[in-house]
């Protein structure tokens, strides 16, 4: 699982290519949604898919492409970082998946120069999100919880608030912090990153 700047960032980067026919707006806010279940009893199961093929997604309209490719671009991510072997790199980092999502989201954010576009595509909510039964409210909520995560360059503090908002206790947040300070001195991380941003046109087919 990539985080939210990640996925705005890697979609991006492909969006031209495989989705010109797309309305963006609606694209985007679909992309970014899966995630929301972590603030209710939400099933996994309405916002994430499997076995996803990228012609497929393509036929799809604007809002469920981009749900469903959430999906896809989560497992294509998540296949390069354990062929990676970065986790062997840390085997005693507790919480190092999460830590790596928050660490690639501070460097790849400067890849997207027009966040104040992604912000707004949030103001109002897609009819899509509310056709899988979620409450308006709620939804709301994550669109807001987004735009304050995305309006400057993400550090331990606005990743400490949105995760905090997400749920995660105290403890854990100070741990994912301190995990991102050690990955923040690794410039083999740094390098896995831009590698991935590098690649992933090809990665994802």
């Amino acid at each position: 699982m990539a985080a939210s700047i990640t996925h705005i960032v890697l979609t991006q980067k492909i969006f031209d290519q495989h989705f010109s026919d797309k309305n963006r707006r609606e694209f985007f806010v679909g992309t970014v949604l899966p995630d929301i279940r972590y603030l209710g009893k939400i099933d996994r199961g309405i916002t994430h898919f499997t076995d996803l093929k990228l012609d497929e997604i393509k036929k799809e309209n604007s809002f469920t492409a981009g749900l469903k490719f959430h999906s896809l671009l989560d497992v294509t991510r998540e296949k390069f970082i354990v062929e990676s072997g970065v986790y062997e790199w840390y085997p005693d980092m507790k919480y190092i998946t999460r830590s790596l999502k928050l660490f690639e989201d501070e460097i790849l954010y400067a890849r997207v120069g027009d966040w104040p576009k992604y912000i707004k595509y949030l103001d109002e909510i897609v009819g899509g999100e509310l056709a899988l039964g979620l409450d308006e409210s709620v939804v709301g909520r994550w669109h807001q919880m987004l735009k304050d995560y995305w309006v400057k360059p993400p550090d331990n503090k606005s990743q400490e608030i949105f995760m905090a908002a997400m749920g995660f206790s105290p403890e854990v947040i100070v741990v994912n912090n301190s995990e991102a300070d050690i990955l923040r001195g690794d410039e083999r991380v740094m390098a896995l990153v831009e590698s991935l941003y590098d690649s992933f046109n090809t990665l994802v087919g």
